[in-house]
């Protein structure tokens, strides 16, 4: 994701993308779950861990780079902000969200799936199960006749 800001100014947080103590991997498997529903939820923010986190303060014509799956919030001020964020999902970013998402309906049933990331085959059978699943659902949720 890209932040560039145009009017204003903000400060945002961003904190280590890999550090699954403050986001675990069962909050990233609930996000992506429900992300791909379109009913995306906000963890809880734990002031705790701020010290953990880098500040960048943007006033107009910056712009910021947001890691894959970087914790962060923003902090705007009371006067406006107006800023533009670009997101961009690869295949391998895809690949991962499905993942995660798959790792939770397996949890769901019982299972202790692998993490995304440690068997790259186990990876690419989620990752094709949840296309399906996809496909299957649009499918069965048709409304044509």
């Amino acid at each position: 994701n890209f932040l560039l800001q145009i009017s204003g100014s903000k400060d945002v947080h961003i904190f280590e993308p890999s550090d699954r103590s403050i986001v675990s991997s069962r909050d990233l498997e609930k996000y992506f779950s429900s992300y791909w529903e379109e009913n995306v939820g906000n963890l809880t923010y734990q002031p705790s861990l701020e010290e953990r986190g880098r500040v960048y303060k943007l006033t107009p014509g910056d712009g910021l780079y947001f890691p894959p799956l970087a914790p962060h919030w923003i902090q705007n001020f009371p006067q406006y902000s107006i800023s533009f964020s670009i997101t961009f999902r690869t295949l391998a970013s895809k690949k991962r969200g499905a993942a995660y998402a798959i790792n939770e309906m397996l949890r769901r049933w019982g299972f202790q799936p692998s993490q995304p990331g440690e068997k790259s085959y186990v990876d690419i059978l989620k990752y094709h199960a949840y296309r399906i699943s996809r496909s299957l659902t649009a499918l069965f949720n048709s409304k044509e006749p």
